[in-house]
């Protein structure tokens, strides 16, 4: 970038290789099932007792992660609170 803030000045690339960027940029479009859909929503899973969303494997009881979690949070609250 310039002293004066002006964008830097475009580069040319040749036609074939825009024309290539064109078709590859088609093909990525993201999920289109709702079950490609359901796994990219997880690709971003957080996981702790402070995330917003919690997943519950098979293994687990849904009352007992819930309640650990409800203690988990709990536990936080005071001991941000005795800071």
């Amino acid at each position: 970038m310039s002293s004066t803030g002006a964008a830097p000045p475009a580069v040319s690339i040749s036609h074939a290789r825009a024309e290539a960027s064109r078709r590859n940029g088609a093909k990525s479009r993201g999920p289109k099932t709702p079950e490609g859909k359901a796994r990219a929503s997880r690709n971003a899973l957080k996981h702790g007792l402070r995330a917003a969303k919690h997943l519950v494997l098979f293994a687990e009881d849904q009352a007992t992660n819930a309640a650990c979690i409800m203690i988990g949070r709990k536990c936080a609250d005071l001991m941000r609170a005795a800071r």
